[in-house]
């Protein structure tokens, strides 16, 4: 449907490309579901949706039409020909039966695997490419990297190949004028990998996937202004994802007053001098209520509290805790 659809309705080609494998497919198998429903409702088939044949009915009963507008044969009071969508998916329920989704893990290996190459590749550009320069560092990162899947055959059986699938708001087909990561990724794939493995798997294009910037609470994980389309962020479904647990803004390098990571920085320490004040506040309070009813405690109550300061974190600790690199992305559910 999404591939030859356009062939029956060419004004809806654009839609039908949004939707996602996941949703057709769940869609496909609910169709079928529904009309072998109705089949068992009509006698055709039994409870375990095997064949039923009526007494005193033909052997051959000819074909029958679903209200879906599904023609189908049937034999001796049961199917044996499926024809339309019936036939698609019935097969389809059978082959994603066989398909499994790659776990999580699995995707993270494959993602920092590509990730070593691109960044050898990188490495092997011509010294006056504009993408040596480092304004370009952020973008890599394992988590942003595009899923490799496996590929599986129309029998439902691997391939050994893998389907790569970017996500919609970096592709072309949304994007506007900005296509600095899109560039900046084909200039580094076109480069030979000065070395190159022995156990390199063909990747094919697939169609991209329109998921969000993916949340994390490091800074080296997240994707930055730049890498997003703006088009695609506008679009009041995906106007939710434009905050700072998904997105950063560029930086100095790209035209912005300062770095992300700078701005992050000042408002924890606003933050905390924030905290720190309102700290000193409420035990001056409980300094002077104690005074007043016990002057001998109120001098030990201050004395303790004097105690210890100073000892917190180390600063260049708490900042790397902020800033750092660390394995914390949340997979979302949408």
């Amino acid at each position: 449907m999404k591939r030859h659809g356009s062939t029956v309705a060419p004004n809806a080609k654009e839609v039908l490309l949004r939707i996602s494998d996941e949703d057709h497919q769940k869609r496909v198998k609910e169709r079928f579901l529904a009309i072998q429903k109705q089949l068992r409702d009509d006698g055709y088939l039994g409870g375990q949706n095997n064949r039923i044949l009526r007494t005193g009915e033909q052997q051959d009963m000819g074909s029958v039409t679903t209200s879906f507008g599904d023609e189908m044969d049937v034999v001796g009071g049961g199917i044996t020909v499926a024809t339309g969508a019936v036939g698609a998916a019935r097969d389809l329920v059978k082959v994603e039966a066989k398909k499994k989704r790659n776990s999580n893990a699995v995707l993270e290996s494959r993602a920092q695997g590509k990730l070593e190459v691109r960044k050898r590749k990188r490495k092997n550009l011509p010294n006056d490419s504009k993408y040596c320069d480092s304004k370009y560092d952020p973008a890599f990162t394992a988590k942003l990297m595009s899923d490799d899947e496996d590929e599986y055959d129309e029998d439902g059986k691997k391939t050994n190949r893998f389907v790569s699938r970017a996500p919609l708001h970096r592709s072309k087909e949304y994007w506007l004028t900005l296509l600095e990561l899109i560039d900046l990724l084909a200039a580094v794939d076109a480069v030979e990998d000065p070395e190159p493995s022995n156990k390199y798997i063909v990747r094919i294009r697939g169609e991209a996937v329109d998921v969000p910037p993916k949340k994390s609470t490091k800074f080296a994980n997240k994707a930055r202004r730049w890498m997003v389309d703006e088009a695609w962020l506008q679009k009041e479904e995906n106007q939710k994802y434009d905050e700072e647990s998904r997105i950063l803004e560029s930086g100095k390098a790209w035209g912005d007053d300062e770095d992300p990571e700078v701005s992050a920085l000042k408002r924890e320490q606003i933050k905390k001098e924030k905290k720190a004040m309102s700290d000193d506040r409420k035990r001056k309070t409980l300094e002077s209520a104690i005074q007043k009813l016990d002057p001998k405690r109120a001098k030990r109550a201050g004395r303790k509290s004097n105690q210890g300061r100073g000892h917190g974190k180390n600063k260049e600790l708490e900042d790397e805790e902020l800033l750092g690199s660390g394995d914390d992305d949340f997979f979302d559910d949408d």
